[in-house]
């Protein structure tokens, strides 16, 4: 094998067309997958329909760690349709772009997991996230870091890792919604 053969030659073309084939497995992985659940902001009452238990209140840090949490998902969920735009696009810079704004977003959140992972109710909720925030970060880190190295091979794995990644996340955003509003309404009723 000469050393021709051995060296490709990496151009931002080279790396779209890699991705392209990549987006059956994303796009197809992502159909299925609901957008972002409603602002904790806006959906943070009861159930107005009867009387309303009073809830166990949590430790401040942990309520205004789940709030933050929460507020970041629809972010997490925008960054990930961002990528998958610029991968259908071919546009190598949006796909940087948006792969290194998601890497910045979960380093910027996951101090706040600690905060849910100190609580015995919210502990479990804490290790999930913990798990799945790793996984996007890592997806993310290596689609970004693999553009810029030049490696379309492994931006495809990274977008690979992204579907699996956002998968596990799917699969959190529930309980996360659910502890944000609660939250929220600790926060409101315990600061009258």
């Amino acid at each position: 094998m000469n050393h021709a053969t051995r060296t490709r030659r990496v151009t931002p073309r080279n790396i779209g067309l890699a991705i392209v084939a990549a987006l059956v497995v994303v796009v197809g992985a992502c159909q299925g997958t609901t957008g972002p659940s409603a602002s904790p902001a806006i959906s943070g009452s009861p159930d107005a329909s009867g009387p309303v238990p009073k809830p166990t209140h949590w430790p401040t840090t942990t309520i205004e760690g789940t709030i933050a949490l929460g507020a970041a998902d629809g972010e997490i969920w925008k960054a990930g349709v961002d990528l998958r735009k610029a991968a259908e696009n071919e546009d190598i810079e949006a796909m940087w772009g948006a792969a290194d704004g998601l890497v910045k977003l979960l380093e910027g959140i996951s101090p706040n997991v600690p905060r849910l992972q100190s609580y015995a109710p919210t502990k479990d909720l804490g290790d999930q996230l913990e798990v799945a925030y790793g996984k996007l970060h890592d997806a993310a880190a290596q689609i970004r870091d693999s553009i810029t190295g030049g490696q379309p091979d492994l931006v495809v794995d990274g977008f690979t890792k992204l579907t699996s990644a956002m998968d596990v996340y799917a699969d959190v955003r529930p309980a996360l919604s659910d502890a944000t509003q609660q939250a929220i309404f600790m926060k409101r009723t315990f600061s009258l």
